[in-house]
Formats: C-alpha cells, structure tokens, sequence
C-alpha cells in the first residue's frame, strides 16, 4: 500500500507540473495579446505658461485682487483712524456720544469683515470663470493627443511626490499637445 501511495504522489507531482507549465504558457499568450500600458508624461505648469488665454486670465485676476485689496486697505485705514481718534477722546465725549461713535466702529469692523468675504467669493468666482475654460481647452488636447500616440495614460510630471521614478524622454508631450492647442512649441 504504501508502493501506490509513492506513485500516486509522483503521478501526483507531475500532474501538477504539467498543470503549471500548460497555465504559464496561456498566460504568456494571453499577455501577448493584453494590451501595453503608455504611458505619457506632461507638466501642466509648463502648458499653462505657454497659453496665451491662461496669462490672460492671471492678468485679469491680478488685477481684480489689487482692487479689492485697495479698497479694502481704504476700509481698515478709515477704521484704525475713526478707532484712533475715539480712543484719544473717548474720555471728553458725552456719552450718548461715544455710544454713537461705538455703534459705527463696530458698524465699520462689520464691513470690513463682510467686505473680505465678499472678496474671497468674487475672486473665487473670477478664476473658475476664467481658468474652468483653459483646463478644459488643456484636457482636450491631452485627451486628443494621448488618443493619436496609443498612450493609456498621462501624468502630470509637476507633482511634488513624482508618480515614476523613470522616464523616457519621448513620453514628454507638452510640445505635442501646444500644437494641438494651436501653440508653437518655444523650447
């Protein structure tokens, strides 16, 4: 009995082999056939730069954040002086008076505290206005030229925690998605 449970074993083992060797080479033709990952690599920074409608927008909103920050600057100097100048004289004024003077400072502090929100807001608005229009001008080109190349995927190199440590140098398609968005590659 234990002769046929040896040979079992052995007819076992090479069953078993023979198991293995014929799964290895299906998946061997089977990953012949699976489809190759590319892998593209852009710098977004790099495009946006580039992009006359992307310095456009950072004008524009360089501009719209000075006004607010002007008069907003206006805002706190008139309160620190109208504070100033009750604090100097709060002791000679009746008091009906410094109530009065009270109840616009804390009208003037309100104002400016709804006035900064109010900034943040608008400015948050002005740049999805402007910038939802360029990266989507920016994806359409990656998209489109990702598609043209084979590539499966396309990462942006700007990360601060690189996603892959090697590139080959044809990966880079900043040049071929400027031409796409209609710019002459400047390198």
């Amino acid at each position: 009995m234990s002769m046929n449970a040896h040979i079992t074993r052995k007819q076992t083992v090479k069953v078993l082999a023979l198991i293995f060797i014929l799964l290895t080479g299906a998946a061997m033709k089977l990953s012949d056939k699976a489809p190759q990952s590319r892998i593209g690599v852009v710098s977004m920074s790099s495009l946006m730069e580039q992009l006359p409608a992307y310095r456009s927008a950072v004008e524009d909103l360089d501009t719209l954040k000075q006004q607010l920050e002007a008069q907003l600057h206006a805002k706190v100097t008139a309160y620190d002086q109208k504070l100033k100048d009750f604090e100097a004289n709060k002791e000679n004024l009746a008091r009906l008076v410094a109530e009065d003077k009270k109840a616009e400072l804390e009208q003037m502090q309100a104002s400016i505290q709804a006035f900064h929100k109010a900034s943040n807001e608008e400015l948050a608005d002005k740049e999805d206005k402007l910038m939802i229009p360029v990266w989507k001008s920016i994806e359409a080109a990656i998209a489109a030229v990702a598609r043209e190349k084979g590539y499966t995927h396309v990462i942006n190199s700007d990360q601060p925690s690189p996603l892959l440590l090697y590139l080959e140098e044809e990966t880079q398609i900043d040049g071929q998605v400027l031409v796409k968005l209609g710019i002459g590659v400047t390198h």
